[in-house]
Formats: C-alpha cells, sequence, structure tokens
C-alpha cells in the first residue's frame, strides 16, 4: 500500500481541474466518441463519495523501478491533444484521490510480474492517477486487477511512456467483486494513454465484465521509429450492462506496426461498443495497422455497436479492419447435442472456445491467467 503526497503544483493542477469540470462537466453524446455510451444515462449527477483511502495494493521490486510523487514534471503528460480534448480528463483529475509515478531503472528487467490489486468498495468513488515511465532498454510486466462493488464508482488514468528500445506487458482486468454477478451496478471509466519512442513495444491485454457500465479510452502515439503496440480486448455483457472499449492508434512516424483484436460476447439486453481508430500520418510510410472484431449476440434484445475508423494521409502502408457479428455456430452446436452434451454445456463450450482464441494470442503466461481467471468468473456466473 503505498501513498505519496503531490507537489503543491501538481495539487495546482488538479485545482484547475476542479474549474474545468465545473465549467464544462460531462462529455455527451454530441460528442463523436460518446455517441454509443451517453454518460448522463448512467449518473445523472448521482455520484457516490470521494474515498481518500488507499485502494491499491501491491509491493515492488527496488531494484527494477522506484516510486515517486507526482509533481511539476508529471504535468509534461497531460500537455497532449487527448488529455486537453477529453472532458472525461477534468472529471477523473477533479476527484482525484490518490497517484504516483513509477519509474523502471534503464537496462532494468522485471523477472516477475508487478501485480496491482485495484478495489473499490460500496458506494465509494476512486479517482487514481499511475504514471509508467518504462526507461530505455528496460523491460516491464505488470498486471492491474481491478474490482468494482456495487453502487461504486472508479474513473482511474494510467499513462505509459515508452522509451527507446523498451519493452512492456500490461494487463488489465476488470469485475465486479461480488460473487453475485446479477449486481452489476458498479460503474468504471477509464482513460488509458501511451507514447512510444523509437523501437519501444508495447503489448496490451484487456478483459472487461460485470459491471452496469465498463469503458475504457485507450489513446496512442506511436512517435518513434519501429515502434510496436498490440491490444487483446474482450468484454463480456448480460442483464443491461453496458461495455465500450474506444481506441486511437496514431501512427506518427514510418515503419510503425499495431494490432487490434476484439472479441465481445452479450446476452440479454446487453450492449457492447468498439470504436477502433487508426489514424497513420502523412510521414508514417510503411506503417502497418490491423484490427480485427468479432462479437457473439447470445439475445436478440442485445446490441452491438462497432465502428472501426481509418484515416490514411501516407501511401506506402498496410492498413485494414474486419468486424463480424454473429450467434452461436449452429452446426457446431448440433454436432455437440448429438454427442450426448446438454445444450447449456454444449453452448458452455463453444464460448470458451471462441474466447480460447484470443488468449492463446496473449504472449505471457502471467498475463493469461490474470484473463483466464476473470473469464472464469463470468462464465460461471453467467446464467
Amino acid at each position: 500500500m503505498h501513498r505519496l503526497t503531490p507537489s503543491n503544483d501538481f495539487l495546482k493542477f488538479l485545482d484547475s481541474s476542479k474549474k474545468n469540470y465545473k465549467n464544462f462537466g460531462l462529455p455527451s453524446s454530441k460528442n463523436e466518441r460518446w455517441k454509443f455510451t451517453p454518460l448522463d444515462k448512467f449518473f445523472n449527477n448521482n455520484f457516490p463519495k470521494i474515498d481518500n483511502n488507499s485502494s491499491l495494493n501491491f509491493n515492488i521490486d527496488k531494484n527494477v523501478c522506484e516510486l515517486s510523487p507526482l509533481n511539476s514534471e508529471s504535468l509534461i503528460n497531460f500537455n497532449n491533444s487527448y488529455f486537453t480534448n477529453n472532458l472525461m480528463t477534468n472529471l477523473s483529475l477533479a476527484n482525484y484521490t490518490e497517484g504516483f509515478v513509477l519509474k523502471s531503472f534503464k537496462n532494468s528487467n522485471f523477472n516477475n510480474f508487478l501485480s496491482i490489486d485495484y478495489k473499490i468498495e460500496d458506494n465509494i468513488w476512486s479517482s487514481p492517477l499511475i504514471i509508467f515511465d518504462i526507461s530505455e532498454s528496460s523491460s516491464f510486466k505488470c498486471n492491474i486487477n481491478i474490482e468494482i462493488s456495487n453502487n461504486s464508482l472508479s474513473t482511474p488514468i494510467f499513462v505509459f511512456n515508452m522509451d527507446v528500445n523498451s519493452n512492456a506487458c500490461v494487463g488489465i482486468s476488470i469485475s465486479n467483486s461480488s460473487n453475485d454477478l446479477s449486481l452489476d451496478q458498479g460503474k468504471f471509466s477509464s482513460l488509458i494513454y501511451s507514447s512510444l519512442s523509437n523501437k519501444s513495444n508495447l503489448d496490451f491485454s484487456l478483459v472487461q465484465h460485470s459491471n452496469q457500465l465498463c469503458r475504457n479510452d485507450i489513446n496512442i502515439d506511436m512517435i518513434g521509429k519501429e515502434s510496436k503496440f498490440s491490444l487483446n480486448g474482450i468484454y463480456l455483457g448480460k442483464n443491461n450492462q453496458h461495455n465500450d472499449i474506444t481506441t486511437s492508434i496514431n501512427h506518427l512516424n514510418e515503419s510503425t506496426y499495431s494490432f487490434q483484436n476484439i472479441r465481445g460476447i452479450l446476452d440479454d439486453k446487453s450492449i457492447g461498443v468498439y470504436q477502433g481508430g487508426i489514424f497513420v500520418d502523412k510521414i508514417a510510410q510503411k506503417t502497418d495497422g490491423q484490427q480485427l472484431s468479432r462479437t457473439l449476440m447470445l439475445s436478440k434484445l442485445a446490441e452491438s455497436n462497432s465502428k472501426p475508423e481509418l484515416r490514411i494521409y501516407a501511401d506506402d502502408v498496410s492498413c485494414s479492419h474486419g468486424n463480424t457479428i454473429g450467434d452461436l455456430d449452429n452446426e457446431q452446436l448440433f454436432f455437440l447435442l448429438s454427442r450426448g452434451i446438454n445444450e447449456k454445456d454444449a453452448r458452455d463450450i463453444l464460448l470458451e472456445a471462441f474466447l480460447s482464441e484470443i488468449v492463446n494470442d496473449i504472449s505471457q503466461n502471467e498475463v493469461q491467467k490474470l484473463v483466464n481467471k476473470s473469464l472464469n468468473k463470468w462464465l460461471e456466473n453467467k446464467v
């Protein structure tokens, strides 16, 4: 458990965010990035109380990294257009609860995963800010396990600054801490930002389920040559749950690579949103940007909104997107039923197979374990 007091400069910055939040409020559905997720539908100015008690638990290896408080140098992270043009920045910072900078040492190697457990109690609002500075030629590994309780809210900001030739593997799981997943009143909305330098690599995995609202807004600025980013994302919905994964992958230099692989399962009256953006600057020649989205609809009342967006201003690139929405394969289902497997077990087998394809693409075993644990909890409680 770590609590570091921000510098006075950073506290003043938080005060200015409070003024901006008071003046501009929440983003509305008139904003293109929020057209499928109207926040006023979920909040209606009814927010839980702010909790300033620490909810982040982890231990660091002081041989490979160090912690420091947020200070004037931290403010540089918020000068880019992603934060300045995003009204959620004001909401998160205005209600800041805790935060710090974690910096890896140059040439360091995280042999073991850093595991961060982040649990929000009932009727609490927690809004942490963590800046990860991944130094030159270092290798960083981290799992973040987030558990939302009923009627609670979390609005975190995660920043990953990737230095030259650095590597990071990050897994994030967002679920509900209750064993009864029919209680789905938790709400979660994150801002995730990363800047990638020359030959840096960020491998990102995400799974989200079992809350009334869960939205992850991911912005990646591929500033350096030969930088790479990959995202394996899973969302699972039932009842009236609303899941949203929105990405903006900006290829800003030549020979950069990105891949987005998103899978969703929607049941009952749940809603799933995937807005996948790829931007290729005119100088970003030899860019390779790919995205793929597949959604299973288990109910005719469920709703899937997929919006791929490619803006390409260079001519020597390889970019593509693919999107499929459908039900379980009837022939596969019939085959299992004909072998004496009951319908519930047969459907479960097909769902697990659908998800295992993307889990097998995750490169690190520790991230696979985090994702599988979260998936198994949902599969066991989905009925």
